[in-house]
């Protein structure tokens, strides 16, 4: 892992942000090292990044059972109010009885990609972005979850200042790769 991203919390939210290459290196790297140990890895993928065949190769050069990847649970949103129902739908779960496992692993990419959306006015941008947020640090405290959130410096679509800035200001940590 780049001496950059060394995470120093064992709960909480990582922002990191960076060329989508790099980003996705990292955690895919973080999955497969959650899932080697044993962990479970919730996988929100808002970017159409995830491709578990990635960790395939590397997974089949350890000692890992053939049931790796029942550890990796994986959805997908393609519109911000996909992305905000997943974590409602998240949440009133935890209410209930279909909570996440403790201390596990949860990877949300390509977050920013969704709520800068040209189908949205900024104002519903910014409330549906502001909500999910809270939503993530809910879950993330009641579960004791590490919540790695990435996102591309090169986005197709330049994201506005207004959710840069909330993505920085909610994340625990906050990681610029150069």
């Amino acid at each position: 892992m780049p001496p950059e991203l060394e995470l120093s919390i064992k709960s909480g939210i990582v922002y990191l942000e960076g060329e989508k290459e790099k980003t996705a290196e990292i955690a895919y790297r973080l999955a497969f090292e959650d899932i080697q140990e044993g962990h479970t890895v919730y996988w929100i993928d808002g970017g159409s990044l995830l491709d578990p065949s990635r960790m395939i190769s590397s997974i089949s050069n350890t000692k890992i059972s053939q049931g790796y990847l029942n550890n990796l649970h994986a959805c997908r949103a393609f519109t911000a109010h996909q992305m905000a129902e997943i974590f409602k739908r998240i949440e009133e779960a935890n209410e209930e009885t279909k909570k996440l496992q403790e201390d596990s692993l949860m990877i949300i990419t390509e977050l920013h990609a969704m709520f800068s959306d040209s189908q949205l006015n900024t104002a519903e941008a910014i409330m549906l972005l502001t909500n999910t947020f809270h939503r993530i640090k809910t879950i993330s405290k009641d579960r004791s979850l590490t919540v790695l959130i990435t996102a591309n410096k090169h986005n197709n679509r330049p994201t506005s200042r207004n959710i840069k800035q909330i993505m920085r200001d909610n994340a625990d940590e906050y990681v610029l790769l150069r």
